[in-house]
């Protein structure tokens, strides 16, 4: 705080007054003319405050619109989020089940592996029963031949017999 104490002097002092010269107009002219620059400065002052005040406004208004705007991408982010969230999570699904075809794919062809070697298998014996059903029906044949024989030798010794005894029969009658 300041305080200013203004003194006014006794009765019958008082200071001398100084003549008015040029200098005091002068001076007087410096003061009008500082005022009135004074005064254009606080209209001009007013004037940009008034200004001011617009462009607060505008930038208050500006500045609601950002932070709507701000508040929609915060919001398209916070999706954008969980999208990429929710796309992850797809991505390790797909991947979970990719692993899983390809082990189904080793399996493939483990299998189709085995079965060709089955298949080979099942071509060799096919040929190896073919090729003993072939021994089997020569040895029946070569069988049958010797039952044949067998048969034609036991005809032709009961033959033999029949023919000795006609002959026994025949020398004894």
């Amino acid at each position: 705080f300041f305080f200013f104490f203004f003194f006014q002097a006794e009765d019958g002092i008082r200071d001398v007054e100084r003549s008015r010269g040029l200098g005091d107009v002068y001076k007087r002219q410096d003061l009008i003319l500082q005022k009135e620059r004074i005064h254009l400065k606080e209209q001009t002052m007013r004037e940009y405050a008034k200004e001011l005040t617009k462009l607060k406004k505008t930038l208050d208004v500006k500045s609601m619109n950002i932070s709507k705007e701000e508040l929609v991408c915060k919001e398209m982010a916070k999706s954008i989020r969980e999208k990429e969230h929710s796309l992850s999570n797809a991505l390790i699904s797909l991947e979970n089940r990719l692993v899983k075809i390809e082990k189904r794919k080793e399996r493939l062809k483990e299998r189709e592996a085995k079965l060709s070697n089955l298949e080979q298998e099942n071509t060799d014996l096919n040929t190896l029963v073919a090729e003993m059903y072939e021994d089997l029906w020569v040895k029946k044949k070569e069988m049958q031949s010797k039952e044949l024989m067998q048969l034609f030798n036991r005809v032709q010794s009961k033959q033999k017999e029949i023919d000795e005894r006609k002959k026994f029969v025949l020398s004894n009658a």
